[in-house]
């Protein structure tokens, strides 16, 4: 998953720490089941780990990450805005290419507000727009997945 060669000995420190803390929010918060997804004008995509280099790896530091039961293209189950309550999950992670679109979610698809996730306000960004590919670049989104998993309840 880490591109390049070396990183400093203080950078793979960091990665440790940090694949640590995850591990430890798992621990602590077991059951907690988190969906990765975006949303368009008329679609929800709801990512399936396995195609996906860092939700196959969150995976592996046991993390529970919503598996879908079809996907087209094998990254995506497609679904529409009125079945977006399809799954019932702790966490949604948004794709944070579109920062907005929780927003939008909110004031465009009455179903949204119904979702036990958006009630216990356990939405967040899924930091994919601008990774780097490094020691401390992963650490920190792995950071961000500990804290997330961290804040939430079960819920779904």
């Amino acid at each position: 998953m880490l591109g390049g060669t070396g990183g400093s000995e203080a950078d793979k420190a960091t990665f440790s720490a940090a694949e640590e803390a995850v591990r430890s929010a798992v621990a602590e918060r077991p059951g907690v089941t988190l969906m990765f997804a975006s949303a368009s004008t008329d679609t929800f995509y709801v990512a399936d780990p396995p195609p996906w280099p860092d939700l196959s790896y969150y995976v592996s530091l046991g993390v529970d990450v919503l598996r879908t039961e079809t996907t087209e293209g094998g990254y995506w189950e497609f679904l529409s805005l009125e079945s977006i309550d399809k799954y019932d999950v702790d966490h949604i992670l948004l794709d944070d290419r579109d920062p907005l679109q929780g927003e939008r979610l909110q004031a465009d698809v009455p179903l949204w507000a119904t979702l036990p996730a958006v009630q216990a306000e356990q939405v967040s960004l899924w930091p994919i727009a601008g990774r780097v590919y490094t020691y401390a670049g992963i650490a920190k989104v792995l950071n961000h997945i500990a804290e997330v998993i961290d804040s939430s309840n079960d819920v779904g």
